[in-house]
């Protein structure tokens, strides 16, 4: 039984070292995906209220204006639907606002509520005077697939975004198993 086991290890000796050395690197190599999204003025919908006080200008680089003529207050600007699968993201704005009042909501538009009603602001933060970058941070419990980021104008005072930055800051999901397993599943066809 002994030798059978030996002559069988010296003939797929070289398949089996090339199996081992591919599932050791499959092992070592860091496959992970961070979700990563960078949002420009152009990127932003205006909405049809804030049409006459809200542009985004001609600049290089463009930027969002609102509170240019006008006495609208709500929401001026937001970026389409964005999927995010469950995790912990971090939204970073370049933003500068005049005055208080003013803020960025990350607001999930396919919730359906209990009392039929959609959407649910899963969370706020206020673009604070004079204040350039603004970071927060935020939790999905669930993968969404209806995600917009909107700027909310308080009425005083100019509002001027110049981007939106959005990141996982853990990996959404690692591939190392599913290599490890294609590489098994193909190691057979090394023979041929």
């Amino acid at each position: 039984m002994m030798g059978k086991i030996w002559n069988f290890l010296r003939t797929y000796r070289v398949h089996l070292g090339v199996t081992l050395l591919f599932l050791a690197a499959a092992a070592l190599i860091p496959f992970s995906s961070y979700y990563e999204r960078t949002f420009s003025p152009e990127d932003l919908e205006i909405s049809g209220e804030a049409l006459g006080m809200t542009v985004i200008t001609e600049d290089d680089p463009p930027a969002l204006l609102a509170g240019v003529g006008g006495t609208y207050t709500g929401i001026v600007a937001e970026t389409g639907g964005v999927t995010l699968q469950d995790g912990t993201y971090r939204l970073q704005v370049v933003s500068l606002s005049e005055c208080s009042g003013n803020r960025l909501e990350v607001y999930d538009i396919g919730k359906l509520n209990t009392d039929n009603t959609q959407g649910q602001l899963l969370e706020s933060v206020e673009l604070s005077a004079d204040q350039e970058i603004t970071e927060l941070e935020f939790t999905t419990e669930d993968s969404l697939s209806d995600v917009s980021f909107r700027f909310v104008y308080g009425g005083e005072g100019l509002l001027n975004v110049s981007s939106l930055y959005l990141v996982s800051t853990e990996p959404l999901y690692t591939d190392i198993l599913w290599l490890m397993a294609a590489v098994l599943l193909f190691s057979p066809f090394l023979l041929i």
